[in-house]
């Protein structure tokens, strides 16, 4: 039967309309598809957005990241793609992000989840540097040569670029630049201006540095300027009536301080005013404290009990005191210090007695839950999280 003429005409329009194309025109047939950034660091639990930019044949380009026809892919679990291109990192390690559209696959762009757990051994004179698998456990640690001096603290620079190492044999502070994938390099020790430092902490903005320092009598805070290259200027003494003060951490606001007291089984809250402390008062109830650290919102404060083994969880008053608080972790082996993630559900705990780190998931009500130890840790004193 020979075709009438209105078949013909038919296929001769879906013709012209590009009907072998999916209803695009010749000239508009998607040629390739563009992924930025080609390259991005984030650390765990941040997102990465990424625009997928097309390119047809006439030459024109859109921006098709949220296009219902696309597909986003991670080519590793330690990072997951939404539909609309955000990639949120859930593990150490690196991911290829793709976009595909039919036949059509984007460029490869690069993440690296480089966030680690930060460990001070101090007998081993070493810091380990751990990655972080999915699950929040420990997964493999590069631990560095024996080049600190009986180390008893960590701390990162708010802008994730230097680590500080608190030298409690050799009353110093080392810092290390922070390579992409969170190795540490280049590492310079200063100055010794320091009496057994314990611990070290910074403002959100890293200009300023406080330092426990455990020797000359009862103990004192170090407050130190931070300098361009990452040095630590002079310090001077800053706050009033520690003892023995080992941990500290800073409010995430940089209005409080928090000070661990040994010998008085107190923490000690301090008002931060023009880089120094001030008007400082002594919270009870602790076990020969030994850290502290604050969840993300300020919310709530984490006292590390090296007396009896646990881990307090205190509600922080408008006020900066801590009350009431409550045992959320026991049975810990010598604890000297906890870190928390960044989005404060993960907490991580160095206990010196099993030479260990403990992985602890944070509950919805500040509790935490079952505890996970990872062995083989030369004597962890510090520990803190990038």
């Amino acid at each position: 039967m020979k075709p009438t003429w209105h078949v013909l005409f038919l296929a001769l329009l879906l013709a012209a309309c590009g009907g072998g194309n999916g209803g695009a025109s010749p000239g508009h047939a998607l040629v390739s598809i563009a992924v930025a950034p080609t390259a991005a660091h984030i650390g765990i639990e941040t997102t990465q957005a990424y625009t997928a930019t097309a390119t047809y044949r006439d030459g024109s380009t859109a921006d098709i990241s949220a296009d219902p026809a696309l597909t986003w892919t991670s080519s590793d679990p330690s990072a997951t793609v939404s539909a609309s291109g955000v990639a949120t990192a859930v593990a150490s390690g690196s991911a290829n992000i793709q976009a595909t559209v039919g036949a059509v696959h984007s460029n490869s762009a690069t993440l690296v989840v480089r966030s680690k757990v930060y460990v001070a051994n101090m007998s081993a004179n070493t810091v380990s540097v751990c990655a972080i698998t999915a699950s929040g456990q420990l997964g493999h640690c590069n631990t560095s040569a024996p080049m600190f001096d009986q180390p008893y603290g960590v701390a990162v620079h708010p802008a994730g670029t230097w680590v500080y190492v608190v030298n409690s044999g050799g009353n110093t502070i080392s810092r290390c630049a922070l390579q992409s994938d969170g190795e540490l390099d280049a590492c310079v020790t200063g100055a010794a201006s320091f009496s057994v430092p314990g611990r070290i902490a910074m403002d959100p903005a890293g200009l300023t540095a406080y330092v426990t320092n455990v020797g000359n009598g009862n103990g004192s805070v170090m407050a130190c300027p931070i300098a361009s290259d990452a040095s630590l200027g002079p310090c001077a003494p800053t706050g009033s009536g520690f003892s023995s003060p080992t941990g500290i951490a800073l409010h995430p606001g940089g209005t409080i301080a928090y000070v661990t007291n040994f010998n008085t089984h107190t923490v000690t809250h301090c008002k931060v005013a023009a880089g120094g402390l001030t008007e400082c008062v002594a919270n009870a109830g602790f076990s020969l404290p030994t850290g502290v650290s604050l969840n993300p919102a300020g919310t709530r404060a984490y006292v590390v009990n090296g007396g009896n083994g646990t881990v307090s969880s205190c509600s922080v008053q408008a006020d900066g005191s801590l009350a009431p608080c409550t045992a959320v972790a026991t049975g810990l082996s010598a604890p000297y210090d906890m870190a928390l993630s960044p989005t404060g559900t993960k907490a991580y705990v160095a206990e010196g007695g099993s030479n260990a780190v403990s992985f602890c998931p944070v509950n919805g009500d500040g509790s935490l839950g079952a505890c996970t130890a990872t062995a083989g840790i030369a004597s962890p004193r510090g520990i803190a999280l990038r």
